[in-house]
């Protein structure tokens, strides 16, 4: 995907997670929105942040997205790597692909839940939640489910196939 594409799939699909968050049963959700939202082509920009932002002296939810790295098309079937602690989960956890849009599916997703659990702690005047905690989870579970993991492809053949081509590039290296 070039830069362009990358821009038009984000614009289209973080209004679709927002009115999605909105429907939510929580106290705060059905007034969420994305107060700021920075998609950053930055080359020395390396991660992704979502939580809450002071805009004009309000808070507000916001993600700022480092997508430089998803302008670049990956051969064949890659890994999708998540937060370390959860990787293995088979909801939330990393994947197989090889449609570009998937990963920037589920760096959506994960950012704003971080938004949403932020704006859910700041509306409700409730403790301050863990970045990766349950809370967290939960979103990030529910929209993963929703926006990315029905679109992935079979994992256990795609893994297969992933560990062969890196065998098969290990093979070469030596």
């Amino acid at each position: 995907m070039n830069k362009q594409e990358v821009t038009t799939f984000c614009n289209k699909l973080i209004p679709d997670i927002e009115n999605h968050v909105r429907t939510w049963n929580l106290k705060g959700c059905s007034e969420f929105y994305l107060g700021k939202t920075i998609l950053d082509f930055s080359p020395r920009r390396r991660s992704s942040r979502g939580g809450l932002y002071t805009v004009k002296s309000v808070k507000v939810p916001g993600i700022n997205l480092a997508v430089l790295p998803y302008t670049n098309k990956p051969e064949g079937i890659y890994r999708w790597y998540e937060y370390k602690s959860f990787d293995s989960n088979s909801l939330i956890g990393g994947f197989y692909a090889d449609n570009q849009e998937l990963n920037i599916s589920a760096l959506i997703c994960h950012e704003i839940s971080h938004a949403i659990q932020f704006w859910i702690y700041w509306y409700n005047n409730t403790e301050r939640p863990k970045p990766h905690g349950q809370e967290f989870k939960d979103y990030y579970k529910t929209l993963r489910n929703k926006y990315v993991n029905k679109k992935l492809p079979n994992q256990i053949e795609y893994k297969a196939q992933y560990e062969a081509e890196i065998a098969k590039f290990t093979l070469l290296k030596t």
